[in-house]
């Protein structure tokens, strides 16, 4: 027998001595053999996320967030680019405005 069939046959022997069963060799056997094949099965049925695969989950989540305020403050630094350049050309519209009455106000006066 292998080891990994020894260990189930170990736990199902164990199981009897506790609540005082009584089974033939050939009956200890089957029963460690179906532990280990169902133990094979386990991981298919209920499915559950090794270590390395929560962190690698949680690595892509945190990635993802890291993306999403990448954006935003992409979108921030563009509204305000936007926002500066219309000022820029709001003042340059106003200095020039100034500039033309200042000029008229000097022709008046000479």
């Amino acid at each position: 027998m292998s080891k990994r069939t020894d260990y189930w046959r170990d736990a199902i022997v164990s199981a009897m001595e506790e609540c005082k069963a009584t089974l033939t060799e050939a009956q200890i056997d089957c029963l460690a053999k179906g532990a280990e094949d169902a133990h094979d099965c386990y991981s298919e049925y209920f499915y559950s996320p090794t270590a390395s695969e929560h962190i690698r989950n949680e690595a892509r989540e945190k990635q993802r967030q890291h993306e999403v305020e990448i954006a935003a403050k992409d979108k921030e630094i563009e509204q305000q680019t936007k926002l500066n350049k219309e000022l820029r050309m709001e003042s340059w519209f106003a200095i020039e405005r100034l500039r033309k009455e200042f000029e008229e106000e000097r022709r008046r006066t000479q």
